[in-house]
């Protein structure tokens, strides 16, 4: 350090102390002219102490510097201590960043003498800031590209965003300008509605616990769109533990969450047709084996009726067998329906004609409190279907609505009419997907008490029933009809405002098959001749060998397909007919009919089943199968289909 008068003595312990000092220190006087200088100030300026003291700062400093200096100074030397930073280049050529302070000296008088220069050199701790500065513009850059909105809220009660990254555009349909700072669209006002309470108190209970939340909600975007979005969010605190901010990223999740619930449905569809298809083949198998049953109870009660003398006791014992008999066929047909396997007469008819010819029994099965009406297009396209069995339908959807409607006021309205399906429209629960084209509908509606979601989800169960009595078949054997007429169903109901079921079925070209034939009534003998019965029950081989008798025809009988082409092979011209049941071991009815027919081509064949006549026709079709007989039946039923085969 250098006085400009020695004579007070230049290097006094104060001197050195001073010298010692890591901080730049000089002295100014008033005319800014430099009266004491450093060690450390020298090696930054350059020239030594011996130059430096007695010049002015204009002459030592870069214009520039100077200029930027010069506030300060006059403000120092008005007596005002001065703290700023500067970034000078010295003498040397020297570039550093200064923390400068200018603490005036004065007299007693109160004359300003000059200031204390004090330096810190805080070069380095510029870079830093600087270093991190340009992190955080580049971390905020890679925030603003990710897929996602990235955000910052204040602890405010709007929760005010003061970030938001660039995907909030693609998400909200807001750009950052439009959301950071503005309490009008802020944070809470995205939020869907339904989901705000209970978000709020879970991310409030987060915050509390100083926890991470991670949640799923829903917003909605400017258009005003619901968007699911998977959110992941943690507070920012001070030292004291006050919440000074949220910091979170959200993720739009719509697509992912949207396959999800997709492939959640389709697994749920899956678990419910195969459910449906095992219970359908439990049912149609039950069914089949129940007909092999009644087939031997309800020919031989004929037998028994036919074989007793007039006015006997025992004729209302076998009228009450037969007419059991009969209703357990009945409920066989619901089962068989169940399964699919159910349409037993196939012919193209209109939907409307048919409900038309069905209104009078339609009338006594409704309550009288229920109004019927009918909405039936004209000239509607033919559909192909088993008359018998949608008469079953109507039916039972009339009469379940028409308990729906109970003891009040109500109407029923059933119409029919055309719908077009212009791409393939996926399936139910309970229907399958259904092909584009033309489709006739059934719709049966009530204005009766509707249906909550959990009985909605159980009517198609076999033996699910809301009723006292009934053994809940009813809507069971309707889907059974509806899957196999290839169609599909669908119902609208809420609590309160009814029940409407839609039935669609596929529209065929072609005109409508004239009416069926009515059963040929006669009382005449068949025989003579020889009819082959084949089926493994040897029951119904028993009872059809009787009521062949009867007819007075001799009935070979064979327990199974292999046996019967062995008799057959033996005298193929003795047989005038040959009754084969279609489900039988080693050789099924098909595989025996084919033989047959390759060992005596013109043999007449009447194949018999448990289940239905479309199963066997399509499997028979343009093969010469002489007729089909539906098990279980009775003596009557036999002997009209022999005539028929025979004539």
């Amino acid at each position: 350090m250098k006085w400009m008068d020695d004579s007070a003595g230049s290097f006094t312990v104060l001197q050195l102390l001073v010298d010692s000092l890591p901080a730049y220190i000089s002295f100014v006087d008033a005319e800014e002219r430099y009266r004491l200088v450093n060690r450390r100030y020298e090696e930054y300026i350059g020239p030594t102490a011996e130059k430096l003291v007695g010049q002015r700062l204009s002459e030592v400093h870069q214009p520039a510097d100077y200029a930027e200096m010069q506030p300060h100074v006059r403000q120092a030397l008005a007596g005002q201590p001065v703290h700023y930073q500067i970034n000078p280049t010295s003498p040397a050529g020297k570039s550093h960043w200064f923390d400068v302070q200018y603490i005036p000296r004065t007299r007693s008088d109160g004359t300003v003498l000059g200031f204390l220069v004090l330096g810190s050199d805080i070069t380095e701790l510029k870079q830093a800031e600087a270093a991190l500065r340009d992190s955080q513009v580049r971390l905020e850059t890679l925030v603003c590209h990710l897929p996602g909105m990235a955000y910052r809220c204040q602890n405010d009660p709007d929760w005010t965003m003061t970030f938001v990254s660039d995907g909030c555009e693609a998400l909200t349909g807001y750009r950052r300008d439009e959301l950071e700072g503005n309490r009008s669209v802020s944070y809470g006002t995205l939020v869907h509605p339904e989901d705000a309470t209970w978000l709020w108190a879970k991310c409030q209970a987060s915050l509390d616990a100083r926890i991470p939340c991670q949640n799923e909600y829903r917003i909605l975007d400017r258009q005003g769109h619901e968007h699911w979005v998977s959110e992941r969010a943690s507070g920012v605190y001070a030292a004291d533990g006050t919440l000074l901010c949220i910091d979170g990223f959200i993720q739009d999740i719509t697509a992912s969450r949207q396959a999800k619930l997709d492939r959640d449905n389709l697994e749920r569809k899956m678990l419910e047709t195969q459910k449906l298809e095992s219970l359908g083949v439990l049912a149609g198998g039950i069914a089949h084996d129940f007909n092999n049953i009644l087939t031997g109870i309800l020919g031989n009660a004929s037998l028994g009726l036919m074989s007793l003398p007039p006015g006997s006791p025992a004729e209302e014992n076998l009228n009450d067998i037969t007419e059991a008999a009969f209703r357990a066929a009945d409920l066989c047909k619901q089962m068989l329906a169940y399964s699919g396997k159910g349409r037993f007469v196939v012919e193209r008819l209109d939907l409307g004609r048919l409900v038309e010819a069905t209104t009078q029994m339609i009338q006594l099965s409704i309550s009288k409190k229920a109004v019927l009406r009918l909405q039936l297009a004209p000239q509607l396209p033919p559909i192909e279907a088993d008359a018998t069995q949608l008469r079953q339908v109507i039916m039972n959807l009339v009469i379940n609505a028409s308990e729906a409607i109970g003891e009040k006021n109500g109407v029923i309205s059933i119409s029919t009419g055309v719908t077009r399906i212009d791409r393939p429209l996926a399936g139910t629960v309970t229907t399958p997907e259904l092909p584009e084209g033309d489709y006739v509908f059934l719709e049966v509606s009530d204005s009766g008490c509707g249906m909550t979601p959990e009985t909605q989800t159980r009517i198609f169960d076999p033996f699910f029933t809301t009723k006292f009595t009934g053994r809940g078949l009813g809507l069971a054997a309707v889907l059974g009809i509806i899957r196999g007429h290839k169609g599909a169903l669908k119902v609208y109901t809420e609590p309160g405002r009814g029940t409407t079921f839609k039935l669609l079925f596929p529209a065929v070209t072609g005109p409508l098959d004239p009416a069926l034939i009515g059963p040929v009534s006669s009382t005449d003998l068949l025989g003579p001749g020889t009819v082959l019965v084949i089926d493994d029950e040897e029951t119904i081989r028993t009872t059809i060998a009787r009521m062949l008798r009867h007819m007075g025809l001799e009935a070979v009988l064979a327990p199974d397909g292999r046996e019967a082409l062995e008799l057959f092979r033996a005298d193929p011209d003795r047989f005038a007919l040959v009754l084969c049941d279609l489900t039988m071991p080693h050789l099924d009815g098909e595989q025996t009919f084919m033989e047959l027919r390759r060992l005596r081509p013109g043999v007449q064949v009447v194949l018999m089943s448990g289940f239905s006549q479309q199963e066997a026709l399509v499997r028979f079709t343009g093969k010469g199968l002489a007729s089909f007989l539906q098990k279980p039946f009775s003596f009557e039923a036999l002997r009209e289909v022999l005539q028929a085969a025979l004539a």
